[in-house]
């Protein structure tokens, strides 16, 4: 008898739960705000877009696996990745107030840019190499589909070293090492829901 009482609590548990579960693809387009820590590079204003696919795993989570193209850098020094990033979405107040945080690590695949001409002209040893990023942030779903996004996303692998420091008159004085990409990211995202 007891093991029908658990096989029907479990079947019961397993529809309720499958049931919460949908998925709806999606796209992404915004604005980034990328700079280089620890130089004096001025910073670069690029372009970010892609494609997710959100799994909505219940009421308060869901996971978002991305493919998305960003525009890093500075002015001087344009990186340009291919992101590939899994993020978790936390849904604080449900269906009332659909606001959520995120957290997102990711792998960027470096697809060109200018520093080969860049650390040629200044002797600045730029590795155009792939990162490891993480980022974190904020956003909002509006019941027709459209939402925002805020992000804070920060590189882990260096970019290498012998960047050139300058001093207000525009003269080199030294190198910096240890750098890596910062990148402010603000986002529309568009949720297609073919369940209707």
């Amino acid at each position: 008898m007891n093991k029908i009482i658990l096989a029907l609590a479990l079947l019961v548990t397993s529809t309720t739960v499958f049931s919460q579960v949908t998925f709806k693809p999606g796209v992404r387009a915004g604005l980034n705000i990328a700079s280089i820590s620890n130089t004096d590079e001025n910073g670069r204003i690029g372009i970010s877009a892609g494609i997710f696919g959100e799994l909505k795993l219940g009421e308060l989570y869901a996971l978002q696996p991305e493919i998305i193209y960003n525009q890093q850098g500075t002015e001087n020094v344009e990186l340009d990745y291919l992101s590939i990033r899994v993020t978790s979405k936390f849904y604080f107040l449900k269906d009332n107030f659909p606001v959520y945080a995120l957290v997102s690590p990711g792998f960027d695949i470096e697809l060109g840019g200018n520093v080969e001409t860049y650390s040629n002209a200044t002797g600045a040893g730029v590795n155009l190499e792939s990162d490891i990023s993480f980022a974190g942030g904020f956003g909002y779903d509006f019941p027709f589909g459209l939402g925002v996004e805020a992000r804070f996303k920060k590189g882990i692998v260096g970019l290498g070293d012998n960047f050139p420091r300058y001093n207000q008159y525009g003269n080199s004085y030294a190198t910096q090492s240890g750098i890596s990409n910062t990148v402010i990211q603000i986002a529309a995202i568009y949720k297609f829901d073919f369940s209707r």
